[in-house]
């Protein structure tokens, strides 16, 4: 499982299957709570969409460079400079989650939705960027790497 193009596989449908938990079959119950002043429900789901679908990119995108990252020569010989690297995709990750947010909170904010939703869709966001990297980089890291993510 921790050799190309397995791992890479693996994690492009993995993170399908979130999106697709999250977008399509969750897309309207996330939209059904909030009060919406202008927009319909369905606009609001189809944003959604757009905006949990660029999460899902991201997350897959990093851990798949990852993947590239833990298999070259160099990478085994500098597991200090590797760890850091780890980390600050992860962090990136978690801003890219935070941003994302905040773009659903300014382009909505006249619809009167409540930050209890805004909450919802960051956690939503967080899930299919920063989690989804930690786990799939948790199950199908490279050998050289194989120890570096959070938690082995």
């Amino acid at each position: 499982m921790k050799t190309s193009p397995i791992n890479y596989l693996a994690t492009v449908v993995i993170g399908g299957v979130l999106w697709a938990v999250f977008g399509i079959f969750l897309a309207e119950t996330f939209t059904e709570g909030p009060s919406l002043a202008i927009q319909s429900p369905e606009e609001l789901a189809d944003f959604l969409r757009t905006i949990f679908g660029i999460a899902a990119v991201f997350g897959i995108g990093l851990a798949c460079y990852w993947y590239f990252y833990g298999t070259q020569p160099a990478t085994a010989t500098r597991l200090k400079e590797a760890k850091s690297k780890y980390t600050q995709f992860f962090l990136l990750l978690f801003t890219i989650s935070i941003i994302l947010t905040a773009i659903l909170w300014y382009l909505n904010r006249e619809e009167g939705i409540e930050s209890k939703w805004f909450a919802i869709y960051f956690f939503v966001n967080l899930a299919l960027t920063a989690l989804l990297y930690w786990f799939v980089t948790f199950l199908f890291s490279p050998r050289a790497v194989e120890n570096l993510p959070y938690g082995k």
